[in-house]
């Protein structure tokens, strides 16, 4: 016997042949599917309700603890990286109110301040003074930048809008990653100078290294235009375009 003809009621090939037009009122087939289609449906509909109210739930908890872990890990990172070029914009700036003009034109004054500087906090590659027009009229460091003019530079032109300029960790090409700081200092007689300074990056993408963003996670840096300042594990290497929106740039003033 098939399991089919186990489940089935006895009454299922029955016909009264006696019921004449009043046949339907004996059709006891179709009474049985219907007493099961209403109990399977008054049974499954709390079941199936529970279940979604269930899901939605679970999925809404679910999300909401990994944008706050998410959350935790951005804000984290914003801190770190954030506490780092504060500290040593805050030692330019520190130089810059320290030292007279005069003095900071001096390149063996500033080859002094960029030993006391790595000797203290680390990581400074090069020192420079910018005049208004943009020119390097005193430098020190392993580049040849002594005289150039840099009023094209986005470092110039940005300390002149906002008194204070970081560029992104990958902007200097064919050289070690490198950020770039800008600090607008004024003078008396309404004049200014420019002091600006070179910092090895590899510090920051340490930094991000350590984040406790799990196995599966990452924490990187990206500009304006989506591409990656510092490599990432999961979209490529620096320079690389990542497959995300970037939010717009929230600009703040000095």
């Amino acid at each position: 016997m098939s399991l089919l003809e186990k489940i089935k009621p006895k009454f299922w090939d029955h016909q009264d042949v006696g019921a004449g037009p009043q046949i339907r009122l004996f059709n006891f087939r179709r009474k049985w599917k219907l007493m099961v289609l209403l109990s399977s449906v008054l049974a499954l509909t709390p079941l199936i309700t529970m279940t979604w109210i269930d899901y939605r739930i679970t999925r809404g908890a679910i999300e909401a603890e990994a944008l706050q872990r998410t959350g935790r890990i951005v804000s984290g990172a914003w801190r770190t990286v954030s506490f780092f070029l504060s500290e040593r914009r805050t030692a330019l700036e520190f130089i810059a109110k320290d030292n007279p003009l005069n003095e900071l034109l001096n390149t063996g004054r500033l080859e002094t301040l960029i030993k006391n500087l790595n000797r203290g906090i680390g990581g400074f590659v090069d020192l420079g003074i910018l005049n208004t027009s943009g020119r390097m009229v005193a430098y020190t460091g392993p580049y040849n930048l002594k005289g150039a003019n840099l009023c094209r530079r986005e470092c110039y032109t940005e300390v002149l809008k906002r008194g204070v300029y970081f560029s992104n960790p990958a902007q200097v090409k064919g050289q070690r990653r490198q950020v770039v700081i800008g600090i607008k200092y004024p003078v008396l007689g309404g004049s200014f100078f420019i002091l600006r300074a070179t910092i090895d990056s590899r510090p920051i993408v340490q930094l991000l290294d350590q984040l406790d963003a799990g196995r599966k996670g990452d924490a990187f840096i990206v500009n304006q235009r989506g591409h990656l300042a510092t490599p990432s594990r999961l979209y490529g290497r620096v320079h690389d375009r990542i497959p995300l929106p970037v939010p717009p740039e929230k600009i703040s003033e000095a």
